[in-house]
């Protein structure tokens, strides 16, 4: 029989930190939106994805 421990993290999270850490790694520019969107525990492929295209598609619709 094979089991898997999956263990929490020791310590709390800061969100503010993880937040500003991950909005300096874009800015520099060493992540990309998805690795972000990832990271902060957001669904890129299923749903962050096409809902920013969707956006985009009205904002340029409005613009026209």
């Amino acid at each position: 029989m094979e089991s898997t421990i999956v263990w929490s993290e020791p310590l709390p999270e800061n969100e503010q930190e993880e937040m500003a850490a991950v909005q300096g790694d874009l800015n520099m520019g060493i992540v990309s939106k998805q690795t972000a969107s990832e990271k902060r525990g957001y669904d890129w492929e299923e749903t962050e994805q096409p809902r920013i295209q969707q956006e985009q598609a009205n904002n340029d619709t409005l613009g026209a």
